[in-house]
């Protein structure tokens, strides 16, 4: 009879290694949203931009998820959808602003809804070089998202002033006349601007 004493082995989970391609990949592409103010009123209006920026070449990029936003009218704005070059953070990229809203908030609290979402390919190096002695490129897959900054939103003062409309800004009134001196039977033509900035709505 053959006896032994007893062993104890713990195995233990092994380092996980880095995907050196998915590594290089990363940061390849980013996305952002800008907002016009920080601080605003009830009725209010703000501008925000959506923008994606990237250091590396890429492919499909596609939007997965846009901003929700909840408490808000939503005008859609024109933008010129057209890269260019720019240097954020220390870094030579490519800049595309590719949606532009104006926001009217319409009660008190935080601007809030979710997350913008993108995705696409972006171009790394293998390491490896072709018959030609050319390094060998590939496309990896990545997901960029960005939260919704903070802005807060202020109820409007109280007691609301008599005859408020719900118009909120500085907005400026000029009144012209087509003419000062009439005929009895002359008619006048009475022009009002608006201008300044500030909900019309």
């Amino acid at each position: 009879t053959l006896k032994s004493n007893t062993l104890e082995i713990v195995v233990k989970a092994g380092a996980v290694r880095e995907d050196p391609i998915a590594e290089r990949a990363k940061d390849g592409f980013q996305v952002e949203i800008l907002t016009s103010k920080k601080s605003v009123y009830v009725g209010e209006p703000l501008v925000l931009l959506l923008r994606a920026y990237w250091s590396k070449p890429l492919r499909g990029l596609n939007i997965v998820q846009t901003p929700n936003f909840e408490g808000v009218l939503q005008n859609q704005l024109d933008v010129q959808q057209r890269e260019r070059r720019e240097v954020i953070d220390g870094k030579n990229v490519t800049v595309l602003d590719f949606d532009k809203k104006l926001l009217t908030p319409t009660q008190p609290g935080t601007l809030g809804g979710q997350e913008l979402k993108m995705s696409a390919q972006v171009q790394v190096r293998t390491g490896r070089a072709d018959f030609w002695g050319m390094p060998e490129v590939t496309f990896v897959p990545q997901v960029a998202t960005a939260k919704i900054p903070a802005v807060t939103i202020k109820p409007l003062t109280s007691p609301t002033p008599a005859g408020f409309s719900g118009s909120v800004g500085d907005l400026y009134f000029e009144r012209s006349l087509s003419r000062t001196e009439v005929a009895g039977d002359q008619s006048i033509t009475l022009k009002i601007r608006i201008s300044g900035t500030g909900n019309f709505n």
